[in-house]
């Protein structure tokens, strides 16, 4: 199945996976000096942002730990010794869709169900799964449709849950949409997303 490292929601650092930033994402920036300065920047579709003193600082593709360092040299120009802290708020740069037969519980005070998901860091489709609340009973898991670039491929989660056949859990990146077959009637329905 092909990839595209612009559209994973990770980058290995080590042997740990850490959250790359994209354009639509929002981080949360503080500048810890003689006055605290908190400023909550989205990153622009050309992948910038700007703070403080610095103006169009190119950002995507970088892990929080690769901003913090960014900002603090940049900042250092103007200023001795910035301590800069960075969190991601809002992430928006890579959405992936899940559809079919996905279970619904609006008691819970998160978003469950079927509908589009942001990636966090590396998830695999079963966790994707799971996020959203898991599967109706009557979800065909030997039948999970991935569709990326066009391509649909065929996943089988009952050897992931039978076997650890990690071969039918691949990992998910911004633009895939997920198919959870169901069999009853129930689950046939037309979802309109945006």
């Amino acid at each position: 199945m092909p990839e595209d490292p612009l559209r994973r929601g990770f980058v290995m650092r080590g042997l740990y996976p850490e959250y790359a930033v994209g354009p639509g994402d929002e981080v949360e920036l503080i500048l810890r000096d003689v006055e605290l300065v908190r400023e909550t920047v989205r990153i622009r579709p050309d992948g910038n942002i700007s703070f403080l003193l610095v103006e169009n600082l190119q950002v995507a593709g970088m892990t929080v730990g690769q901003l913090d360092s960014a900002l603090t040299i940049a900042v250092s120009r103007y200023l001795r010794e910035p301590k800069i802290d960075v969190q991601v708020t809002e992430y928006n740069s890579k959405m992936v869709s899940l559809l079919g037969a996905i279970e619904y519980n609006s008691l819970i005070g998160y978003k469950t169900g079927q509908g589009r998901y942001a990636l966090k860091n590396r998830t695999y489709l079963l966790d994707l799964i799971l996020e959203a609340g898991g599967t109706t009973s009557d979800a065909q898991l030997d039948q999970v449709q991935l569709i990326r670039g066009g391509q649909a491929y065929t996943f089988n989660l009952q050897r992931v849950l039978r076997f650890g056949d990690i071969s039918h859990n691949p990992v998910l990146q911004g633009e895939d949409i997920v198919i959870v077959p169901g069999a009853s009637r129930l689950t046939k329905k037309v979802v309109v997303l945006g």
